[in-house]
């Protein structure tokens, strides 16, 4: 677990999955079939809220669960005498809105929002992204959805003077490239490192890289390799990734949510490198937040040094 949880507060993991392509998703550590890790899923789910009797359930980003193994828990909330409020919440950008649509239609999904979800809360703003529009759910439960803004940390960010001096770092600008857990980081940060490079141990300037704690060991050997000779630290994972950030004079990301929403908040100028996929989720936050000139956005494929 990598972050503190205040005292009355547990959790129970469920075993973990990743995205590989448009609608496939591989378990990312046990060696278990598709189906044997769904099946593990959906019996944790229905077994922690059997005993646990919330008042309130918040399901995140996939209404169903990504093989339905979410449907067992929400029929049994919703027959239970002490029903509590099911809630789901969604980023502000899913993928493309055809593939969305398309899905939602096949799989089944609008009734499921309909049918089970109290409230579908937005992470984000219709006068940013229209989300509900954008994915057709205001066509179905319009009185139903809230959005409650962009939602980013709120711990306290040391002064910008006080983390470059424990960074011991002077008056010469400082590029923090940073990329939430990194399990898909290392291409982005690769064209980064070969960038500083380009400029040579002269003119490169200091630049700490925060690959997350999901980025292969192997991968990050391999940057602090390539970063030999050159001002250039490699991090795993820092507890305050944001004071990093707030010393920064410039950011590098890739397009995700809670790093690309924290670079904003902080007011650090930001170049996005938005992975190519498996969706295009990435690709589109940072077109729509360059267009607002909240960021400058650049394809990786286009990204030359």
């Amino acid at each position: 677990m990598l972050f503190d949880v205040p005292h009355g507060v547990d959790y129970v993991k469920l075993p973990s999955i990743a995205k590989v392509e448009t609608n496939t998703w591989n378990p990312r550590k046990l060696r278990m079939t598709r189906e044997r890790l769904g099946e593990l899923r959906r019996k944790l789910l229905l077994r922690v809220v059997e005993l646990f009797e919330p008042d309130l359930f918040l399901a995140d980003h996939v209404p169903a669960g990504v093989w339905g193994e979410l449907i067992p828990t929400l029929q049994a909330l919703h027959a239970s005498p002490r029903r509590p409020k099911v809630v789901l919440g969604l980023r502000d950008i899913l993928d493309r809105p055809e593939i969305v649509r398309r899905t939602w239609e096949d799989e089944g999904t609008y009734d499921v929002i309909e049918r089970y979800y109290d409230t579908v809360l937005v992470y984000g703003s219709r006068h940013v992204f229209d989300t509900a529009g954008t994915y057709g759910i205001d066509e179905i439960v319009p009185e139903r959805i809230r959005y409650c803004g962009y939602v980013s940390g709120e711990d306290p960010v040391l002064g910008r003077a006080d983390m470059r001096a424990k960074l011991k770092q002077g008056p010469d600008p400082l590029v923090v490239i940073a990329a939430g857990g990194g399990a898909d980081a290392f291409p982005m940060m690769e064209s980064c490192v070969a960038a500083l490079s380009a400029l040579g141990p002269d003119a490169c300037p200091n630049a700490i890289i925060l690959t997350g704690a999901l980025m292969e060991p192997g991968r990050r050997d391999e940057l602090e390799r390539r970063a030999e000779g050159l001002p250039i630290s490699v991090l795993g994972h820092v507890r305050g990734a944001q004071n990093y950030v707030a010393a920064a004079d410039l950011a590098i990301t890739m397009g995700g949510y809670n790093t690309m929403v924290e670079c904003t908040r902080l007011r650090i100028p930001t170049i996005v490198l938005p992975r190519k996929g498996p969706s295009a989720e990435q690709a589109t936050r940072a077109r729509v937040f360059d267009k607002m000139g909240l960021v400058t956005s650049i394809e990786l494929a286009t990204a030359t040094p």
